[in-house]
């Protein structure tokens, strides 16, 4: 979820940042505040507790500055802001945990009671999303998964076909997750948009050739006359598909912004690694099927 991956560097607000944060020590793209919201009937009569809150706060492992804004509340005022500047960027789940963690520990304090306090701001959003983000990824994998085994046992009436189909295209995935870390592109929440797009362009490949070797053993033919077979008639088809696919996605590399650009990247390499498994992998599991059984 790094956001400075995503915005290319040539910008000018991009090299005063970077600037700033060479020279000052300050990453304001990751290092920004946690902001807490404090509630109350009257923010002049609890100004007391929450000039206590602010200072707490300030001596909490991490925290540069603590600001209260407005810092002198208008008569009837209910809501105030306290400003938590972090020292150093949470570029971990583990510093980002610890540190909200003893924020919230700040807050949940007993003489702080009569306060309705509530911890927002980027490092905030960051961590909800990291808790639901599991989940939500095993929620979608498991509906995708069980979609396509049902849609491929029925379509090849045929239990075997989804498995050689998926062990294919993981093995495909494997590949194409190696070669993003080996050119440095990070999975983000653009570059995450791979892995549906991934499986609708690559299972293609594996129905089509899948689909034609099945027809020549119907006909009789022997497995090696109807890998053949495949190979010459759907194998020309594919490897065009392919290409066609593989070139749209290098254009879209070419982006200025460098989100876009790892997103076609990413893609690039995952269709012609998804073209070249249809044609080494899945014949080895078709021929591996086919096998006289001793």
């Amino acid at each position: 979820m790094g956001f400075k991956e995503m915005v290319p560097n040539d910008l000018e607000s991009m090299q005063t940042m970077d600037w700033i944060e060479e020279n000052l020590e300050i990453n304001l793209m990751e290092a920004s505040p946690v902001v807490v919201l404090v509630q109350a009937e009257s923010i002049s009569a609890s100004m007391g507790r929450i000039n206590d809150l602010t200072a707490e706060l300030k001596s909490v492992e991490n925290v540069r500055e603590t600001t209260l804004m407005p810092p002198m509340s208008p008569p009837g005022a209910k809501a105030s802001l306290i400003y938590v500047y972090l020292k150093r960027p949470l570029d971990t789940v583990e510093s980002r945990d610890k540190f909200l963690s003893d924020v919230d520990n700040v807050l949940a304090q007993d003489e702080y009671k009569s306060l309705n306090l509530m911890a927002v701001g980027l490092p905030v959003v960051l961590e909800q999303i990291q808790e639901r983000l599991p989940w939500e990824q095993f929620k979608l994998a498991i509906f995708t998964l069980a979609g396509l085994i049902v849609v491929l046992a029925l379509g090849f009436r045929k239990l075997s076909a989804p498995i050689i189909i998926l062990f294919t295209l993981g093995i495909a995935m494997a590949w194409t997750l190696g070669i993003m870390h080996l050119f440095d592109i990070p999975v983000t929440v653009v570059t995450m948009a791979i892995f549906p797009l991934f499986l609708g362009l690559g299972i293609d490949y594996c129905i089509h050739f899948l689909r034609r070797f099945d027809e020549e053993r119907r006909g009789g033919y022997s497995v090696e006359r109807a890998l053949a077979t495949s190979y010459a008639t759907t194998g020309g088809a594919i490897l065009i598909a392919g290409i066609t696919s593989i070139i749209a996605f290098v254009i879209l590399a070419t982006s200025w912004f460098v989100g876009l650009r790892d997103l076609g990247l990413s893609l690039a390499f995952g269709t012609a690694f998804c073209a070249i498994a249809a044609f080494t992998v899945l014949p080895s599991f078709i021929a591996l099927r086919e096998r006289p059984r001793r």
